[in-house]
Parts: C-alpha cells; sequence; structure tokens
C-alpha cells in the first residue's frame, strides 16, 4: 500500500468500528501479530489458495449482522445513518431524545414516540420505563429495579413490569444463543 500501511489503516478502522471484519492480505509474515492485536479476522498469505480463501469469506459470513436495518437521525443540523445494532439505548428528554450509539450521546429533535415505534419492530429493543428504551445486547444485567448497561449507565425499571422485563430478557438472550449456533452449522 502506498502512503499508508495495512496495520495503521486497520488501527484507524478499529477507532470507528469494532464490527467491522478486517482480513489481511499479504506476502510477508513480519506483522502477523500487530494484524491479531488490531483484532483482524484472519490473515492470509500470498500466494492465495482459493479454498482458505473460501473457506474465510464463510466464515467471516456466518458472524455477520444478518440485514441489519438502519435508521437516519439529525443532530446538529447532519443526517447521520445509524445502524440498530450500535443504539445502545435511548433516553427522552422534553421534545428531544438523548441518543447513545457506541458511547456517544445524540440529541435529536424526535418524539420518543415516534422512534420507539420504529425500533419496538427489533426483538432487541425494549421500553424498561416512562422515556427509557434499551438494546437488550448491551443490558449486563437486570437486577433490584435497576438494568446495568455495558456503556455504565443504569436506568430504573419499571416496578410493575418488573419480572416480565427480565423474562423478556431471559428470552432474547436464548433466541439470540440458538441462533447463533444455527448459523455456526451452515
Amino acid at each position: 500500500m502506498d502512503g499508508i500501511s495495512g496495520i495503521k489503516t486497520a488501527k484507524e478502522m478499529r477507532k470507528i468500528s469494532l464490527n467491522t471484519i478486517l482480513v489481511f492480505l499479504t506476502s510477508s509474515i513480519d506483522y502477523m501479530s500487530d494484524a491479531f492485536s488490531c483484532r483482524s479476522f484472519d490473515y492470509i498469505l500470498k500466494p492465495i489458495e482459493k479454498t482458505r480463501l473460501y473457506n474465510i469469506l464463510c466464515d467471516a459470513i456466518k458472524v455477520l449482522p444478518q440485514n441489519d436495518k438502519y435508521i437516519n437521525i439529525i443532530s446538529h443540523k447532519q443526517t447521520i445513518p445509524v445502524l440498530y445494532s450500535d443504539i445502545q439505548n435511548i433516553v427522552s428528554d422534553s421534545n428531544y431524545i438523548l441518543i447513545c450509539i457506541n458511547d456517544t450521546e445524540y440529541r435529536c429533535r424526535m418524539s420518543f414516540g415516534e422512534i420507539s415505534e420504529k425500533l419496538l419492530s427489533d426483538n432487541r429493543f425494549c421500553v424498561i420505563n416512562r422515556g427509557v428504551l434499551i438494546n437488550f445486547d448491551y443490558v449486563i444485567k437486570m437486577e433490584h429495579n435497576l438494568c446495568y448497561m455495558k456503556n455504565d449507565k443504569t436506568f430504573s425499571i419499571n416496578i410493575r413490569k418488573r419480572s416480565s422485563l427480565e423474562q423478556e430478557l431471559i428470552e432474547y438472550r436464548f433466541n439470540k444463543k440458538m441462533e447463533d449456533i444455527q448459523r455456526r452449522q451452515i
């Protein structure tokens, strides 16, 4: 590559997204440890064996999100396309919403009801209290009327719905695990 190394490029890509699948294709084994420290998916040495390349691509397809939906949000007069999978939580803030995406919070002029209507069709999302919507993929646990998130946020759970919300989380995790097992068997 001219001007910038593959390792440096990979590190920059990791700053943007942890979900990108990185496969290094090179004629040198010298940078393999650096490549894997960038959380690369694989490291292919030239000349390329078609069977090995095919197997790597098949494995990569198995770990890719399946047809992840996205939504456009407007924040600071910019339209930002956001994958559902990157949304961690949303909190109502008067006529605005605070939407946490990859540990960054955006303030958008949109009603909580409007965004909830779009996201609740996806089983990852759940309203746990008035004005609080979470993505189950980012929940650490629900305990003592609180929902603990991976982004270090904690939200109160609706006391009347606590048992059903905890059950919904259990069922979501079970179904996700079953889908992962089925995908690996393809």
